[in-house]
């Protein structure tokens, strides 16, 4: 038996007989799209952000905190040049400025998140 036949028997096959479970239930759902039905697990949503939200405060208070620390110290001109000048913030080496970028780094990453679940759940609060 060729590779060709071989290929038409076994779709000849899918055809008639299907997986019962997640992939019968599924051919079904995309069969007629009146029939879609799925959980938006909103109260799981909801909950996600809370906790993102907490988390981004918590990162936000750190970030003041080393406002605080720096406004402290105005004789520290690397400091100050860090909080004017992007350049300074990016390539001062010294650890406050690496635990700064750190910070940086985390909460840049943490807004995206946030900002990606909650489109997510105002998208399903809408439709």
């Amino acid at each position: 038996m060729g590779d060709e036949e071989r290929g038409r028997e076994m779709e000849s096959l899918s055809r008639c007989r299907r997986l019962e479970g997640f992939p019968s239930f599924s051919n079904f759902i995309a069969g007629d799209g009146q029939e879609a039905i799925y959980r938006k697990f909103s109260s799981l949503s909801a909950r996600n952000l809370l906790y993102q939200q907490s988390e981004l405060h918590y990162l936000e208070r750190q970030l003041e905190q080393y406002d605080a620390e720096d406004a402290q110290g105005l004789e520290d001109i690397k400091a100050q040049q860090r909080a004017r000048e992007w350049e300074h913030f990016a390539n001062d080496d010294d650890e406050n400025a690496l635990l700064r970028r750190d910070l940086q780094i985390r909460i840049k990453s943490k807004l995206r998140e946030y900002r990606t679940s909650s489109c997510s759940l105002i998208t399903h609060k809408i439709s």
